[in-house]
């Protein structure tokens, strides 16, 4: 049975291995740590904390930094009757949008936090499945058994010696975190999950601090800025201080010692199903054996051959079960396949929206700029409005419907280059005014033209006087 366990810690700027006896988990039995280097990925770093000692404990937990961690809200008749497995799937695709994980390459550690209302909340950690694997392969190689990963914020015991209960401020580089264990608010908050970053973090959390400030007994500052002075309460507990660091670790070593009770979203490691091949092996081991004792229960007492036949039966069974398996595995990796396909159709089919999104951007910008340059002196853009459907109505006034026209044939010219045609839009107003200004509107739209097709010209514009019609 190992005496120890291994605590591996990846921050954003370094990384750092303890090992804890098993029986006395506040005891530390080595620690180092060292600078974290850019473009190491969760294996490689895992397997640098490991070389930072000799060998690895019994159970290997990773706490990292990069995770996603937040609080959920599941409706009570979605997890209705899920078993761990289902729920934990349950959880991935809820926390796709915001974690950016694809839910099919999730896994997901979770604790229930309380009922609300609507269902159910849950503390929640998200990682791909191929990062928790490479982590999982890393340990088995060092010769240890990956105990879980999760995110290093809310550690469930008092960080200060010979305390029973704890308030605590915890700010990290991507989410501030407030941990209570007095029940006088939830057990775990997170601010800043998802998008907004390490600033919209401390921003929401200082609104939890400036409401119970005397309350709180321990600040944590998780991240290498730290924090200003204001925003630390009761003991301050910095992990840029190998002391702190230490103690930090030893708390969550004495909190994993039964990882089931924690109440943390422990992220587990893959349970490998036996595989078909060996079953199939078995069987043929099976029923070598049973053909084995047929023979002798032949020697041996040849009334018994009777029963051997039937066990014989019973051995080929279980050989076409092995085929069932298969069978249904390969109709596994075929539903799988589909999968990967549509999400494949649905990420071109977001591309095409960007990309058309940004050509109209660009048209639009560029319509403006030439509408400008094709102006005459003595016209008036009074509006510019979007018709949908790519279309845009200009509008404005000219002394004379000559000019309207000039600039409808000017701006043809200079957008043809952009699929775009003008139309000119005819409107009909009250009688006549002599003397008065001609007011126009040019409608602006897609041309399905080609470039090396010559443009026509531009059609007449009928100008209106203002206040009149054009009859």
């Amino acid at each position: 049975m190992a005496t120890s366990h291994t605590l591996i810690l990846i921050k954003t700027d370094r990384f750092a291995r303890a090992d804890f006896n098993v029986s006395a988990p506040k005891t530390l039995v080595a620690f180092a740590e060292a600078p974290r280097r850019p473009g190491m990925g969760l294996g490689e770093l895992t397997e640098a904390a490991l070389d930072l000692g000799t060998g690895c404990g019994g159970k290997v937990f990773v706490l990292c930094e990069d995770l996603w961690t937040s609080v959920l809200s599941l409706p009570a008749s979605a997890i209705a009757g899920l078993d761990a497995d289902a729920l934990a799937r349950a959880i991935a695709f809820e926390a796709e949008p915001l974690a950016g994980i694809p839910a099919l390459d999730a896994v997901a550690g979770f604790a229930p936090l309380g009922k609300t209302n609507a269902g159910q909340n849950f503390w929640t950690t998200v990682i791909p499945a191929y990062e928790r694997d490479r982590i999982q392969a890393v340990i088995k190689k060092a010769g240890g058994k990956l105990g879980g990963i999760l995110h290093p914020g809310g550690v469930p015991v008092p960080l200060m010696a010979d305390a029973k209960v704890y308030r605590r401020s915890e700010i990290w580089s991507q989410v501030s975190i407030s941990a209570d264990s007095t029940g006088k608010s939830p057990r775990v908050q997170i601010f800043g999950a998802g998008a907004g970053g390490a600033n919209r973090a401390t921003n929401s959390t200082s609104s939890w601090r400036l409401s119970a400030v005397s309350d709180i007994t321990e600040t944590l500052l998780g991240r290498p800025a730290g924090a200003n002075k204001d925003a630390t309460q009761g003991t301050i507990f910095s992990l840029e201080t190998e002391k702190d660091l230490q103690r930090f670790l030893a708390a969550w070593a004495q909190a994993l010692v039964k990882p089931q009770d924690a109440g943390v979203p422990l992220v587990s490691a893959k349970v490998f199903p036996v595989s078909t091949a060996t079953l199939a092996a078995a069987g043929i081991l099976l029923e070598l054996v049973v053909i084995a004792g047929c023979y002798f229960h032949y020697v041996t007492n040849t009334g018994k051959i009777a029963d051997a036949r039937k066990i014989a039966v019973e051995a080929k069974a279980s050989v076409d079960q092995v085929t069932t398996l298969n069978k249904k595995a390969d109709e596994l990796k075929a539903e799988t396949v589909k999968l990967i396909a549509e999400r494949k159709r649905k990420d071109d089919a977001n591309t095409a929206l960007s990309q058309d999104m940004d050509l109209q951007r660009m048209r639009l910008a560029t319509l403006l700029t030439e509408l400008s340059a094709a102006r005459p002196d003595d016209v008036v853009i009074e509006s510019i409005k979007s018709e949908g459907g790519g279309r845009v109505l200009v509008g404005g006034l000219s002394l004379d419907a000559a000019q309207a026209d000039e600039l409808a044939s000017r701006l043809s010219e200079r957008v043809k280059s952009l699929h775009l045609e003008v139309v000119p839009v005819i409107k009909q107003k009250a009688q006549p005014v002599e003397g008065s200004p001609w007011n126009f509107v040019l409608m602006v739209q897609h041309s399905e033209k080609q470039l090396n097709t010559a443009t026509q010209p531009a059609k007449h514009l009928a100008a209106t006087p203002v206040g009149g019609s054009n009859e």
